[in-house]
């Protein structure tokens, strides 16, 4: 009996279990790879950026600088402050491409149309009506960060006890509204949607 159990574990003797080999610096490589690409140049300074806001609102929101600011509601000002700037400086770092898409849009040349199918357009393919479309989404996002800077001159000019509620108010409803509009026309209109093709376009595909 033992004989037969050695007879069928034999074979697994000579089995080898191959284990991928994990070196450090092909991660590394991999890294400073990812680092240098350009189009990831924007979520490298957005991560900053919310790591400082978020560093910023948890040592005050944690009583860490109450000495400082014994008040209520001078901390929660400089909490606003904070948000402020973040949101600025994220506006600043974007708004610059978006004007280089409108240039690109009104242009409209053959490079400008792929580049933009590139930036907007769910596998960069083309869209019906798409320059229509563009259009539309880059004037929402020209009104967020329009917005923003309004909102941003109102903090800077006015203090918080003087500062006009109402056009705070107009001015965040602009920009959170128009960035929330942007997001959402972008992934319900064509250029998010998955492109189907027309029938004969189809069939022609079936048959390859």
């Amino acid at each position: 009996m033992l004989e037969k159990f050695d007879h069928m574990a034999e074979p697994r003797k000579n089995v080898n279990v191959v284990v991928g080999d994990f070196h450090l610096h092909h991660v590394d490589t991999a890294f400073h790879r990812w680092l240098l690409d350009q189009r990831n140049e924007k979520v490298v300074f957005w991560s900053f950026l919310v790591g400082l806001i978020g560093t910023c609102i948890l040592v005050i929101g944690s009583g860490l600088l109450d000495d400082a600011i014994p008040s209520n509601m001078p901390r929660g000002e400089v909490i606003n402050q904070v948000i402020n700037a973040f949101s600025t400086c994220l506006v600043l770092c974007l708004h610059p491409e978006r004007c280089l898409h409108s240039y690109m849009l009104y242009r409209w040349q053959s490079s400008d149309q792929i580049k933009l199918r590139e930036a907007y357009c769910k596998n960069g393919t083309k869209r019906p009506n798409e320059r229509l479309h563009l259009m539309l989404l880059l004037v929402l996002w020209h009104l967020n960060c329009v917005g923003q800077y309004v909102l941003c001159y109102l903090n800077l000019q006015y203090t918080a006890a003087d500062r006009p509620g109402t056009l705070v108010a107009i001015c965040l409803v602009v920009s959170l509204g128009a960035a929330i509009g942007a997001s959402v026309y972008h992934s319900h209109s064509p250029l998010g949607q998955d492109l189907e093709l027309p029938h004969d376009d189809v069939e022609r595909l079936v048959r390859i």
